[in-house]
């Protein structure tokens, strides 16, 4: 085929790919009930991409017609590649596209047969292809885009480039063109479908991509029939033609013709030496008479027969595989070693396009660099992947070399390849184990100390911080003792599939040995998210681990040093966090310990304030306090607000702004709440026997009690068993609940008013105020926040607001309460606009149980 022709159909396959539109949802009438979920990138042209709100590409074919053999509607969504392997391991969906199987991602995933062979390359601007080093980039500044593999592969191979991110391909290209990167690290598929999309031919790619990787698609661990099932698909689509088929429709693929330059000297060495002979036989027949010459002419034709045999044997018992091809892209010979190495026969082949040795694995990237090097220098050397006739995938070394006629068009295309599966296997094994622990796939003591230099020189550059965690289990060493090795190593395993579950996956855990573990937590912009991490990871090794029949418990002692607060080099580090390990060892296990004195103090308050509040409960240290609520167009308290206190021993007096976060995320809340409760009904109980009105009184409840019903179930019991009104006792709820609330809270909020306890909505206005959520709940009371009432003045912003809700309110049927009103003009301005209630320290504040019984010895004239 011409060039002209080539490029003629080259044009028309692409503008068909252009053309082409893909539905992501395929629904088939078939034995499933629900479609597959896929999860894919929604900007990687052309693999998968999102166009005119329409999401399409090669990727997208791929699974309609994977769907078609499985017989399974299909619904791929493409979204950012962080949030699609979170759902993924969310259990939101079945499977990942276009994932490499690394080790830490193969212990939450398996892979299938890999679907497409990506390289990634150095665009740079053509005028500058020749003096762009891609071997040397420091100093260099690379655009990268947020979450792909080549910032990953180049941030631990080349710390000193400075990496760039781009939102798209485009992007990266308008910022080469503006000189404000020096290269584009991109997919070859992507960079080049861009590039041609937009018309842009002032940027080329580096000859050699920098790295190689097979992509598949990944599926949550458990499901090794759905594994099973795509890779049939996958081998199905792949022998039947349909997969090339998608391929070719998108990338306008050229079918590589291969040529071998060492054949071509093989018989041309033959025939200049028959010539040599034939000119030496012409002149001793010229000299000698011409019967002789007749004579030495058939001596010369039987050496010259034997010279082609010898040239024939050599070509048929050559180890290394040999093809010919025409002009036209057709095998017109093979050699025997062809045939063992990929299975077909010579009359197979003979006449055939060689892309039935098609492997899928390389994409349109990969053989347009082929031909540029083949158009330029006529030869090309390098790795391939091919496909066997029984479908096996191999590796080759591959020459090509290109024979021309005399007028310099292309002749033939002579390939010269060796399998070198068996030696890829064997370099990939043995680097392998190497760097990575045999037991639990996790990096190495070798591999943890490179990674650590990296990400030492990553933060350096980034100016973000970094943690080192050291890790070792507490008493292992009696697991191994009473149950075995074979069951420590199974414990093992557990803990490391734990320890990964508790990080990010840009974090690295490792095992340097034994019952050791450590884990680098990069680029850390907020320091207590070191602290958030730590206590997941304690939880996590706290679980029960199940060994067959035994059941072990076990914990872990956590050393934590910081970069570079605590040490800017790799052995200063690993010796501060091992110090810091046996501080928490000595601290009595099952605890994380800072080696940074400042951190540490604050760790050791927070511990000691949780341990004081727990102290509390039990040495009678709380105490209820009463703030009045009254009426405010008479004056009158009708209503009061218990509020929680504490008597420290040393401290004084505390309210709850001191302790009830601490509390919420330590889970005290639930035996404070259920504590404050009892007290009120108790207080009220006495109020009653000695005869005093009854008032009201408002309970704050966290959005952490509501989900814990058979607690709030005995609130229900103890308020039955007493002989107060109904609407004696009210909760306060915060907007937080209404928002996001879960069964539980839905089902008990309708519960409280059931049993006669009425709801306020606390703190509205602030935030985000859930307006619609007013109707879906019964709501009695709403309590404008503290920040509003004490901004109102006359014709002010605030003021506006607060008539607003209260008129909105009204219309609900709903009162309200101002809180935090101060001054005579506050109370004036909120009743002359219908607000119901007031509290405040204008009225009074906070008062103590007997000071509080004084005010309802009071008569309501009194008041």
């Amino acid at each position: 085929m011409s060039r002209p022709v080539a490029k003629y159909a080259l044009s028309i396959l692409y503008l068909l790919c252009l053309l082409l539109q893909s539905s992501y949802t395929i629904a088939t009438p078939d034995t499933q009930s629900s479609a597959l979920i896929i999860f894919g990138n929604n900007n990687l042209p052309p693999y998968e991409f999102l166009e005119n709100g329409a999401p399409v590409g090669a990727n997208v074919e791929l699974w309609q017609r994977i769907g078609e053999q499985l017989g399974r509607a299909v619904d791929v969504r493409l979204i950012s590649w962080p949030d699609a392997q979170q759902k993924l391991l969310a259990g939101q969906g079945d499977a990942l596209t276009l994932m490499s199987a690394t080790p830490q991602r193969s212990l939450r995933f398996d892979f299938t047969e890999p679907t497409f062979s990506v390289a990634f390359r150095f665009f740079v601007n053509t005028a500058q292809l020749a003096v762009f080093n891609e071997h040397n980039l420091s100093g260099q500044r690379i655009g990268v885009t947020a979450g792909g593999y080549p910032r990953l592969w180049l941030n631990d191979t080349h710390p000193s480039a400075q990496l760039i991110t781009v939102d798209n391909h485009l992007e990266g290209f308008r910022a080469l063109l503006r000189g404000e990167i020096d290269a584009v690290a991109l997919l070859e598929w992507s960079g080049y479908y861009t590039l041609h999309k937009h018309g842009i031919t002032s940027i080329s790619a580096k000859p050699s991509p920098f790295v190689r990787q097979q992509v598949g698609i990944a599926v949550p661990k458990g499901r090794p029939e759905f594994v099973r099932q795509l890779n049939q698909a996958i081998r199905q689509l792949k022998h039947n033609g349909q997969f090339d088929k998608i391929i070719d429709r998108w990338a306008a693929k050229k079918v590589l013709l291969l040529s071998q330059r060492q054949v071509q000297l093989l018989y041309g060495l033959v025939s200049a030496f028959t010539l040599v002979l034939i000119l030496l036989f012409a002149l001793l027949l010229i000299a000698r008479s011409r019967g002789r010459r007749l004579e030495k002419e058939i001596c010369f034709r039987r050496k010259a027969r034997a010279q082609q045999q010898l040239a024939d044997l050599v070509y048929q018992h050559l180890s290394e595989a040999i093809m010919v091809t025409d002009a036209d892209n057709r095998i017109i010979n093979i050699n025997p070693a062809f045939s063992e190495i990929t299975g077909y026969t010579r009359a197979e082949v003979i006449g055939q396009n060689p892309r039935l040795l098609s492997s899928g694995q390389h994409d349109e990237a990969f053989f347009q660099a082929m031909w540029h090097d083949l158009n330029n220098a006529q030869t090309w050397k390098g790795e391939i992947w091919n496909r066997r006739k029984n479908g096996d995938l191999f590796a080759e070394q591959l020459t090509i070399n290109t024979i021309c006629d005399a007028t310099g068009k292309i002749h033939r295309w002579v390939a010269l390849f060796s399998d070198i599966t068996d030696k890829k296997a064997s370099e990939k094994q043995i680097w392998h184990h190497a760097n990575f622990d045999s037991l639990t796939g996790l990096p190495n003591r070798r591999m943890f100390l490179h990674r650590l230099d990296q990400e030492i020189k990553k933060a350096k550059r980034s100016g973000l911080h970094m943690a080192l965690l050291f890790l070792d289990l507490d008493h292992f060493k009696e697991v191994n003792d009473t149950l075995g090795h074979a069951q420590g190593d199974a414990l093992l395993q557990e803990a490391a599939k734990r320890l990964l579950s508790g990080v990010r996956e840009t974090d690295i855990v490792s095992r340097p040995g034994g019952d050791e573990f450590t884990i680098i937590l990069s680029e850390i912009s907020d320091l207590n998210r070191i602290e958030q991490i730590a206590g997941l990871l304690l939880k996590a090794i706290t679980e029960p681990f199940e060994l067959d029949q035994e059941t072990v418990y076990l914990s872990t002692s956590i050393g934590i040093t910081l970069y570079p607060q605590d040490g800017v080099n790799i052995d200063n580090l690993l010796k501060q966090a091992d110090q810091a390990m046996y501080a928490a060892k000595e601290q009595g296990r099952n605890s994380f310990y800072y080696f940074t004195p400042q951190m540490q103090q604050v760790t050791d308050s927070r511990k000691r304030l949780i341990s004081e509040l727990r102290d509390a409960l039990h040495h009678n240290e709380l105490l209820m306090h009463y703030q009045p609520i009254v009426r405010l167009d008479s004056g009158k308290m009708l209503k009061a607000e218990a509020l929680l206190r504490w008597q420290h021993p040393t401290r004084g007096l505390l309210d709850a702004n001191h302790f009830i976060n601490t509390a919420e995320e330590t889970g005290l809340i639930n035996e404070l709440g259920a504590w404050a409760f009892r007290d009120v009904i108790r207080t009220k109980r006495a109020w009653q026997k000695a005869g005093h009105r009854t008032v009201p009184i408002h309970i704050n409840v966290s959005p952490l009690q509501l989900r814990k019903q058979d607690e709030v179930n005995k609130w229900f019991e103890l308020l039955a068993a007493q002989t107060f009104p109904d609407q004696s006792i009210t909760i306060e709820i915060t907007e937080a609940v209404l928002q996001h609330p879960d069964t539980t809270q839905i089902e008990l909020l309708p519960a409280f008013q059931d049993h006669g306890i009425q709801v306020a909505l606390d703190h509205f206005g602030t935030g985000y105020s859930c307006l619609t959520c007013l109707n879906s709940f019964n709501i009695d009371y709403l309590k404008i926040a503290p920040s509003f009432v004490q901004q109102v003045k006359a014709d002010s912003s605030e003021f506006i607001l607060c008539e607003a809700i209260i008129v909105m309110a009204h219309k609900l049927g709903i009162e309200v309460i101002a809180e935090g009103v101060e001054t005579p003009l506050q109370r004036d301005l909120l009743a002359s606009i219908g607000c119901d209630y007031g509290q405040g320290f204008l009225f009074s504040p906070a008062l103590s149980p007997s000071e509080f019984e004084n005010r309802l010895r009071l008569t309501p004239a009194q008041l």
